[in-house]
């Protein structure tokens, strides 16, 4: 019988907003995107999706993205019981501009942990 890892992830809940473009924007500038959506996820998302049991500690805001992050993680099948609500700190959130080529894709990430 073959056993399911069991894994602890101590860390931060974030929300990544991501934007695609065809070209990042240099400073000062503004360029027009190709597209905007939201991802939650992360390590303890991804390792429950592969089969192990995963338990999530940490902290998130009373807000949306806390909300989410945290449904998208129980959904996934990681025990999130022991996450804390905070009410006064936000959520983490992650701000990744996509930049899409000919070359592939290559990205800038700002994390505000929350």
């Amino acid at each position: 019988m073959i056993r399911k890892p069991r894994i602890l992830v101590v860390g931060i809940f974030v929300m990544d907003l991501i934007a695609s473009t065809k070209k990042a924007p240099n400073s000062g500038e503004t360029v027009i995107g190709l597209n905007f959506r939201t991802a939650p996820g992360g390590k303890a998302v991804q390792c429950a999706r592969l089969g192990a049991n995963v338990t999530m500690v940490g902290r998130v805001g009373n807000d949306a993205y806390g909300r989410d992050t945290v449904a998208a993680a129980s959904a996934s099948g990681v025990d999130v019981s022991r996450v804390v609500v905070d009410a006064e700190n936000p959520t983490g959130v992650s701000a990744i501009t996509l930049e899409i080529t000919e070359t592939g894709a290559h990205n800038r990430i700002v994390v505000c942990p929350g």
